[in-house]
């Protein structure tokens, strides 16, 4: 009977593990259908995360281009480059640079807690980027929250 009952929880843990990533998406296919999961989990394959280096003597803000000491806010969330609102993570989060190998021109607010974003940096390495897999959960206009990297 304890194995039944073990084997029973482990299999529940399982299931709940899988629908706690939410729906598995390409990239390509989540930048072309942002609105489409607005407010839902989805873990988006294929994506590059892109870490600058901060601080010196420029200052340079985290995601500006290389070169830009003193970059404007990040683009709004899916405006494809129009500076028409700032990406304001929540306190104790770092703001991402995403982007999509397939659409390089596609931009939005992503960002994940500080220590997750430290974790993810560490596994980039000298490199500066690393392509992943990101749980995100949000929406077009106010942005996504990374809650889960692989």
């Amino acid at each position: 009977m304890k194995k039944i009952t073990s084997f029973l929880a482990a299999g529940i843990l399982m299931i709940g593990a899988a629908m706690a990533q939410g729906e598995q998406v390409a990239g390509m296919q989540f930048a072309q259908n942002q609105k489409n999961y607005n407010n839902r989990q989805v873990m988006v394959t294929g994506v590059t995360v892109t870490f600058e280096a901060v601080g010196g003597h420029g200052q340079q803000a985290v995601g500006a281009p290389a070169g830009a000491p003193h970059a404007a806010p990040h683009a709004a969330p899916g405006a494809k480059g129009a500076q028409t609102a700032p990406c304001n993570p929540p306190v104790g989060s770092q703001k991402l640079t995403v982007s999509i190998k397939e659409d390089p021109d596609w931009t939005t607010c992503v960002f994940m807690s500080e220590a997750m974003a430290k974790q993810l940096k560490t596994k980039a390495g000298a490199q500066g980027s690393i392509t992943v897999s990101l749980s995100l959960k949000g929406d077009a206009n106010r942005g996504y929250q990374a809650t889960m990297f692989k």
